[in-house]
């Protein structure tokens, strides 16, 4: 089964998606596995989680 799912909840993502697609004023900047894509720079860029 595939469900599409649009959150701004990045544990939402986390916990539930295999994989994920990170947009950014409309464009793709990362998609791939979420256990991959949580950890990726972007990921934290994007979700203004930089310094955290």
């Amino acid at each position: 089964m595939t469900m599409v799912v649009a959150s701004h909840d990045e544990q939402l993502a986390d916990g539930w998606a295999d994989h994920v697609v990170l947009f950014e004023g409309g464009t793709v900047v990362l998609e791939g596995p979420s256990a991959e894509s949580v950890i990726h720079p972007a990921w934290r860029r994007v979700l203004g989680l930089a310094g955290s």
